[in-house]
């Protein structure tokens, strides 16, 4: 499914489906990635205040520099799966019009010679 690490192939290989059906497909993946970090941070920071409770006087320094390191690392590791779920997201929100079926159809399976198409499935 992937080009490279951070870039989905332009059509699954298997039936065609094209991943970026419109311009700003990333920004979903990116909205996936962001509401993870949310949910980090919310439960790190519960985690830190429970902590802090009955460690008074801790400083204010390790939470940052973890934070920080999150932020970094966890999309590094996440965006690519982010990508094919937001895929996924989409087609379910927006099913594959006629049209974009036999796109995609054509794209696995190149009209033979005869100019018949081949449909998957059919022998």
């Amino acid at each position: 499914m992937f080009a490279n690490r951070w870039s989905l192939k332009d059509r699954c290989g298997s039936c065609g489906y094209l991943f970026r059906r419109e311009p700003g497909f990333a920004l979903g993946a990116w909205f996936l990635n962001f509401m993870l970090l949310q949910g980090i941070y919310m439960v790190g920071g519960l985690g830190y205040i429970v902590w802090l409770s009955e460690h008074r006087g801790s400083g204010f320094l390790l939470p940052v520099l973890v934070g920080s390191v999150v932020t970094v690392v966890v999309p590094f590791f996440t965006y690519p799966h982010s990508q094919t779920t937001w895929a996924a997201i989409d087609l379910i929100m927006t099913p594959m019009e006629l049209e974009e079926i036999v796109e995609a159809i054509d794209a696995v399976s190149p009209a033979e010679e005869s100019g018949t198409r081949r449909v998957p499935g059919e022998e």
